[in-house]
């Protein structure tokens, strides 16, 4: 976000001191402030307007884009004399900028949290070096008297390809790739928590990604998964046509991600198969209406309040009155469970979804089957009709389910909207490094 400021000459100061705001806690070295009264005050406006009132319910694009929630950050809106306070040292990106670092040696392990940004790349990279990880279900208190949080990653120094000499020599080599800091371990007992040596440390597998394209498929969001598996998370995925899956051999993949689209030419027996035996299935939005008919997932569709018109309507209208039921793009809010592996690395449960399209998904009948759910008033900002908004309220955005062995994961909502949503990327980073660890009796 401050990268993206400056690229426009927007002014950035570091509070002068920790501050509580509106009931927040806003600590000094974390926390940036942004005065409107400055040069580019139109632009600072525009990326922080929380419109929900307009003139018109018909569209051209999205009609809500602001940045604090795209990047998923606490924020306040400040007025009155805090600003004086607020106002310390100009802030560029490079003040920001945090390297990686390893603590030190050990004869036990090394352990990362997950709420990084890049972590997902740095495990990956380990993963790829044929390293073994696992990943704490559970929060424990390590010897130091740190909380880690469930979802931190842990790297055995024993039983491993490298010697403990090499293994960490490659961590700190990829600490100056990725801006992680490694914990080693002093000692293999917690308290409270798991031990590391705890079965509630469960074994990761390296994700071997199979993105479906072609015919069909909406090759903006196909577009917005691949950059940010690719680009940003380094992540080796193979792409391959809707109309080539059933001729090509799945089993070389454990994840296969679906992004919106149709997929009536997918051949439907061997994406089934191979879920029965082990696979991980990521739908998102209209793929999941395929995997609802075909009977690959428990999730259900939410049937939308129809407008109330009355009896006798003119012709000229149908093109104002289905367009104001077209949710273009808006931003809601929503609860996450962060016990649950799929909320892995979010520090609080309060969460900004954007949301495009009329897909709404049923509450599961299994209670722990749907970790991000929507609650009564979940409007934050944008345009949505009242009808819309009724059936969102109340309703889920991610549905885990089970099929044989494997697991097929619905997002209704789309985590990687245009590639400058970062706050959700992370769901789609916990489907694909630990959809396959949930628990059976927790899927719908």
């Amino acid at each position: 976000l401050v990268e993206m400021m400056e690229l426009h000459q927007i002014e950035m100061y570091q509070p002068k001191k920790d501050l509580v705001y509106g009931g927040q806690n806003f600590r000094q070295n974390e926390s940036i402030y942004i005065p409107v009264q400055q040069a580019q005050a139109g632009l600072v406006k525009a990326m922080f307007f929380e419109p929900t009132t307009f003139k018109d319910s018909l569209f051209y694009d999205i009609s809500a884009w602001t940045m604090y929630h795209a990047f998923n950050l606490q924020h306040a809106k400040v007025e009155g004399g805090i600003a004086a306070q607020a106002k310390g040292n100009p802030v560029q990106s490079k003040d920001l900028n945090q390297a990686g670092s390893v603590s030190g040696k050990s004869d036990i392990g090394y352990y990362f949290a997950w709420s990084d940004y890049l972590a997902p790349a740095f495990l990956y990279q380990l993963q790829k070096a044929g390293l073994n990880t696992k990943v704490s279900l559970y929060p424990f208190t390590d010897p130091e008297g740190e909380q880690q949080m469930a979802g931190t990653i842990f790297v055995a120094t024993q039983n491993q390809t490298l010697s403990p000499d090499a293994l960490h020599a490659r961590l700190e080599n990829l600490t100056q790739r990725y801006p992680i800091q490694v914990q080693a371990a002093t000692s293999g007992w917690n308290a409270p928590g798991p031990d590391l040596g705890s079965n509630d440390l469960v074994a990761l597998k390296r994700p071997k990604v199979l993105l479906i394209t072609g015919s069909g498929t909406r090759s903006y969001d196909v577009g917005e998964i691949w950059h940010l598996l690719d680009q940003r998370y380094q992540m080796e995925v193979s792409l391959i046509d809707v109309n080539q899956v059933g001729r090509s051999d799945l089993s070389r993949y454990n994840v296969i991600i679906m992004a919106s689209g149709g997929y009536s030419s997918l051949n439907t027996e061997s994406i089934r198969s191979w879920v029965q035996e082990g696979g991980t299935l990521i739908c998102y939005q209209s793929a999941i209406s395929w995997a609802i008919s075909q009977k690959l997932t428990g999730a259900r569709a939410k049937s939308r309040n129809n407008p109330a018109f009355p009896a006798y309507r003119p012709y000229a209208k149908v093109g104002q009155d289905r367009g104001a039921q077209v949710i273009g793009g808006a931003i809601f809010s929503a609860k996450l469970d962060l016990t649950h592996p799929l909320a892995f690395g979010y520090p609080s449960e309060d969460l900004a979804l954007f949301r495009r399209g009329t897909l709404f998904l049923q509450n599961p009948n299994n209670i722990y089957a749907g970790p991000l759910r929507y609650g009564k008033d979940p409007m934050l900002t944008g345009y949505i009709s009242e009808e819309n908004l009724k059936t969102l309220s109340n309703s889920t955005s991610i549905v885990a389910s089970g099929l044989g062995r494997g697991k097929v994961l619905c997002f209704a909502d789309n985590t990687n909207f245009r590639a400058f949503w970062y706050g959700t990327n992370k769901l789609l980073a916990n489907a694909i490094f630990f959809g396959a660890v949930l628990d059976r009796r927790t899927l719908e």
